[in-house]
């Protein structure tokens, strides 16, 4: 699998409590072992490609079937965030990675 990082922004609509749904995906996150780093305006997630996808994916069925929402997200296979470790040509790096 392609290592993978995804910078992920959850905006419920119409809602007072953003919260609630905001835990709800970090949860899902967590679920399908991808690494969680939540910040004040965006959580990055990295892991496989797969896993990757697979929470992005359930993450948005979830709470799409409970709130009108939006969500933003962009996916690398070269930016990994400090403290992730890769391979790269045998060696072991981390950072961010282009």
């Amino acid at each position: 699998m392609i290592r993978t990082s995804a910078q992920i922004s959850v905006y419920p609509l119409g809602r007072e409590n953003l919260s609630s749904a905001i835990n709800e995906a970090l949860e899902i996150f967590r679920k399908h072992g991808v690494e969680v780093r939540p910040g004040p305006m965006s959580t990055v997630v990295v892991g496989d490609s797969k896993s990757v996808f697979s929470s992005l994916e359930e993450a948005y069925r979830q709470l799409a079937a409970k709130n009108r929402l939006v969500l933003v997200a962009t996916v690398s296979n070269a930016c990994i965030p400090s403290g992730s470790d890769r391979i790269r040509d045998g060696r072991r790096t981390s950072g961010f990675q282009s």
